[in-house]
């Protein structure tokens, strides 16, 4: 039996105040959910390296990763056609 994993899962983080106030602001100018915007800053600090350590270390990395990124790669297929590699 294969399970899957979900692509994303919720977790309760405590912020500073402004730190709050500048990721709904941002959400607002890009029109996204705050949930959104703080995955582009958090995947813009995430090396290769970390994915592959991660994937050896965790047996639940792997799959949830695999998850995550086919449903990435979706997102971006829809954004820009032609652009993404296969």
């Amino acid at each position: 039996m294969t399970t899957t994993h979900p692509p994303h899962d919720d977790l309760q983080v405590t912020l500073p105040t402004w730190i709050a106030l500048l990721l709904r602001q941002r959400a607002k100018d890009r029109k996204q959910p705050v949930s959104t915007v703080l995955e582009a800053i958090l995947l813009d600090h995430v090396m290769l390296d970390e994915v592959g350590a991660m994937a050896r270390r965790s047996p639940a990395f792997a799959p949830a990763f695999t998850e995550w990124f086919s449903l990435a790669r979706g997102k971006a297929r829809r954004r820009n056609p032609g652009n993404v590699s296969p």
